[in-house]
């Protein structure tokens, strides 16, 4: 059949207007409308952000507005329509993760960046005829000029440029009292940085023919994340929301500022954390399928390996990068950029990444053997050289680790065994052997020296002068693949759930001990850098703690606390993204305690995104050995699911309902392997998948039906399974074992030594 060219572009046109309209219909979906005051942030994918709030102040006011290179450029501003001021108390905002809009009585107000422009755009929808205006307000700026462009204005925060201020439409404006009014016909003001007039002119320019465009690609790549790249629907919308907030307010983070990497958080760590950029690696990138911007981050970030052989930081990735400054005191940054990499060639089969970065693996191990291995093949560290690192005007610790933590030794073992398999990869036999061998003698020697009969739990670490401190700490939940025990394995995730975990997530430190700070922020009587690992609730850990408690068999114990963490993301504090901390304990009169730290925080949103994914769905590929594992932990409130994983250059798709019987069907796209399949109370099921397969699996509580069919729909093989005996076994033990155990009841402990004289009535729940 012939088609007129006429007609062939109509239908090109047609086809675009409908993707257009989907991805403005999705995104739309996910408004939070809101009548009282949240926090908000955009980023524009490079090396800006706004941090704002949709009503009044921001509880952080010193770092509100226009971010530029770790720089303030903007504060905030006011908008007026016919010489009056639009009062942002009385309006109805919504916030969307690609824009603000707030409605007024005589004007709809929309607020957005662009991807990798340095553009604030605010337009106005009001009444033709009528004239609006905007002022700059704070004292950050100065006004140094107008020309028939518009206001320039001089950062006093950041120095690198200077700010237009200009209608969206090139149309005429007036200056009135530092107000700029213009007609309504305008569509309302942009604020444009660059390091002079050419620049920001050329940017103006550009704008102007293309702004509605760069508004609809951003657009259509948020979309793409979460309808495409990681599609998601279930019966509970507070869940489905929540993860798809996640997803776009983490993928705010990932930026291009000093090469590819992932902000720590927002507001203040606009900037790259070793640590934190590695342990947020697999939700926000891995998880999402964004496999080309992990592959670029990879390779980015281990540039700032250093190479200085005559430093103590030799082979070590950096703590922090920013443009003014690298710094190496850290441990755990190198071992985890080593398992961010596996983790990588997991989801992507893509061998060739060992092959450029096998350089910085084998100086990683230099390096630590140079300075940093001890006599019995521990990885040494400085106090404050793990992520329990606040100091005390930067120099003493408040919460020393040194000289042998027990994360930072499953780091170091897991850090050799993978770089044995990698040098295998690379055919390098002699490193292959020692490096295995070497994380034997580490676990070898955990076994004899992180443990003492009379704890049920390891010590938290071992001192310069070989002295084990049991303080109860989480971060023992890192270490358990060091030990075989099952049963000890067991007392210490009851114990991490029981006396650190709280219904808002993970403290730092046990609440009946005498260095415990029940608040993050209680100024009167200590810095808040003293709390902030002695007590302190961390959300990131959260993601472990959930991660033990499903492969223990208590799913539905470990859903009540994501639930409430995709509360807190659609409900409270900023819209769309989950804290840094939580104060330990509720303040006095209260239920839930207060946020703190940064209000969006990438590892906080990241892990919970991966145990989504790789623990309650139980979907995690492993291309090394072209298979995917599935052990699906599905909560029971969970009725109905459909979602997507990309997984090398395909997908795995999966559909899901609970009725009578639980029903599964598993689809492989662009991409075959081998499924292990198993449900905790069976044996583990082979399917070989080819393209377009799928199978089904039909779940009573007396057996399991498979199904297999090929990418014809024709049926190829069926069988039933029965539970298996010996595993019904374990999981019974189990629960009895986890019965009556509950999240950790809030406590105040009198004679605490922050609070010095001062001590609040025990909080009753």
């Amino acid at each position: 059949m012939k088609i007129s060219m006429r007609k062939l572009i109509i239908l090109v046109l047609l086809i675009v207007m409908f993707k257009n309209n989907t991805f403005t219909q999705e995104l739309s979906s996910l408004a939070i409308t809101t009548k009282t005051n949240r926090e908000f942030s955009y980023t524009d994918k490079k090396f800006g952000y706004y941090y704002g709030a949709t009503h009044t102040k921001t509880k952080r006011e010193y770092f509100t507005g226009w971010n530029i290179n770790m720089k303030r450029v903007l504060f905030d501003y006011t908008l007026f329509v016919n010489n009056k001021i639009l009062n942002r108390k009385n309006c109805v905002a919504k916030v969307f993760p690609h824009k603000l809009i707030r409605n007024y009585k005589n004007c709809i107000e929309e607020f957005f960046l662009f991807d990798d422009k340095p553009i604030l755009c605010i337009k106005i929808n009001t009444k033709d005829g009528n004239e609006i205006g905007i002022k700059v307000i704070g004292n950050l700026d100065t006004l140094i000029e107008i020309t028939e462009k518009g206001f320039y204005y001089k950062p006093k925060e950041n120095d690198e440029g200077l700010i237009l201020l200009s209608p969206i439409n090139d149309e005429k404006f007036i200056k009135d009292n530092d107000i700029m009014n213009t007609k309504s016909s305008s569509k309302g003001f942009v604020f444009i940085f660059g390091k002079d007039k050419n620049e920001i002119n050329f940017l103006l320019n550009e704008f102007r023919k293309n702004w509605d465009n760069w508004l609809v690609q951003r657009e259509t790549r948020m979309n793409k994340l979460i309808s495409e790249s990681n599609y998601f629907i279930c019966n509970n919308k507070i869940i489905e929301k929540g993860i798809k907030w996640l997803k776009l307010t983490t993928d705010q983070l990932i930026m291009n500022q000093l090469g590819w990497g992932i902000y720590a958080g927002l507001p203040w760590f606009n900037d790259y954390w070793g640590r934190d950029l590695f342990i947020s690696f697999p939700g926000a990138c891995l998880v999402t399928g964004q496999f080309d911007v992990a592959r670029k981050i990879l390779l980015s970030f281990s540039k700032f390996q250093n190479n200085d052989v005559n430093s103590k930081y030799y082979g070590r990735l950096p703590n922090r990068a920013r443009p003014d400054e690298i710094i190496y005191n850290s441990t755990d940054c190198t071992p985890r950029l080593l398992i961010a990499i596996y983790e990588y060639l997991k989801y992507t089969g893509d061998t060739n990444i060992v092959k450029e970065l096998y350089h910085v693996i084998k100086k990683a191990i230099e390096g630590a053997e140079k300075n940093w291995i001890d006599e019995k093949g521990y990885l040494t560290h400085d106090d404050a050289d793990t992520w329990m690192d606040a100091r005390e005007k930067g120099v003493k610790p408040y919460s020393p680790r040194g000289n042998r933590a027990n994360d930072i030794q499953a780091l170091w073992f897991s850090q050799l065994k993978i770089s044995s398999f990698f040098a295998h990869l690379m055919n390098d036999y002699n490193n292959s052997f020692k490096w295995d061998s070497m994380a034997n003698n580490v676990k070898k020697n955990f076994l004899k020296d992180f443990i003492d009969d009379r704890y049920y739990f390891f010590a938290d670490r071992i001192t310069l002068n070989n002295t084990k401190d049991f303080k109860l700490r989480p971060n023992q939940i890192f270490a358990l693949d060091l030990i075989d025990d099952e049963q000890r394995k067991l007392e210490i995730i009851k114990t991490i759930w029981s006396k650190l975990t709280y219904p808002w997530g993970v403290a730092s430190l046990y609440q009946m001990d005498n260095d415990f700070h029940p608040y993050h922020e209680h100024w009167h009587y200590y810095h808040k850098d003293e709390a902030y690992h002695n007590g302190t609730v961390w959300l990131w850990l959260n993601g472990m703690a959930m991660q033990q408690m499903i492969e223990y068999s208590q799913k539905e114990k470990a859903f009540i606390l994501f639930l409430n963490m995709m509360k807190q993301a659609l409900l409270k504090d900023a819209v769309g993204s989950l804290p840094e901390n939580f104060d330990a304990l509720p303040r006095k009169g209260k239920k839930w305690p207060n946020s703190s730290g940064t209000f969006l925080q990438a590892w906080s949103n990241a892990e919970h995104l991966r145990v989504w994914y790789e623990y309650f769905f139980g979907v995690r590929p492993n291309l090394i050995d072209k298979e995917i594992i599935i052990k699906p932990n599905i909560p029971d409130r969970i009725k109905e699911v459909n979602y997507s994983l990309r997984v090398g250059n395909g997908l795995i798709e999966c559909n899901y309902y609970n009725k009578k019987n639980k029903y599964f069907k598993y689809k492989l796209v662009n991409t075959s392997a081998q499924i292990k399949f198993a449900f905790e109370e069976y044996n583990e099921v082979k399917i070989d998948l080819l393209p377009g397969a799928y199978f089904e699996v039909l779940k009573s509580k007396s057996k399991a039906n498979f199904k297999v069919f090929n990418d014809k729909d024709e049926l190829i093989n069926s069988f039933d399974l029965l539970p298996d005996k010996d595993k019904l076994k374990i999981i019974k033990s189990r629960n009895l074992k986890f019965k009556g155990i509950d999240f950790c009841k809030p406590y105040l402990k009198k004679g605490l030594k922050c609070l010095k004289v001062f001590h609040e009535k025990a909080i009753e729940y």
